[in-house]
Parts: C-alpha cells; structure tokens; sequence
C-alpha cells in the first residue's frame, strides 16, 4: 500500500484541505501526476474527481462512492477512476464518455 495526496473540499464553505489515502501500490503509480478531489456531498455520499492539468474541465472523469465500506467505497471509486484516467491519458479533450 501507497499513500497518495488529494484536496478535500470542506462544508459549509468548500475549504481545501489536503488528505492522502492509501492505495494499493500500482494505482499509487497510475496516479502520477493526476489532480484527484473529493467531497462529502449533502446526501452524505462522497463525490470524487480526477483529472490530468492539462485537460479541459468537461474531460475530468467524476463519480459518487457511497460513504462507508463495500463496492462503491470511496476507495473502490477512487481506484476506478484512477485507472481510467490512466488508461486515457494525457489526452482528455479527445475522450468520449
């Protein structure tokens, strides 16, 4: 396990902190330079973006985790997204989903 760093939008006023996580070693390596945010949204579920700098804002792959253990964990989400970030690229503007 790897730790990797993230920026954590805060409630009420969406203050950034920065958190790590622990990831399984080869998704630490596939996060290489990918900007990854989280929030915990109203509904209580947690919000999650990825993205390398230089895509567009409309390329940043994005999904919601449910906040606690199972499937759709955050970390489960996290790594998906993750991967598919990395399976694309640096090459965001040319992505379809």
């Amino acid at each position: 396990m790897e730790s990797i760093l993230l920026t954590q939008y805060l409630r009420p006023d969406g203050r950034k902190e920065i958190v790590n996580t622990e990831v399984e070693d080869n998704i630490a390596e596939m996060a290489a330079g990918v900007i990854m945010s989280v929030e915990v949204l109203r509904t209580g579920e947690v919000g999650i973006w990825v993205k390398y700098p230089d895509w567009e804002e409309e390329d940043e792959l994005h999904d919601v985790a449910t906040n606690g253990p199972g499937e759709r964990s955050p970390k489960n989400i996290l790594s998906k997204l993750i991967k598919e970030c990395h399976r694309i690229g640096r090459r965001g503007n040319e992505q379809t989903h």
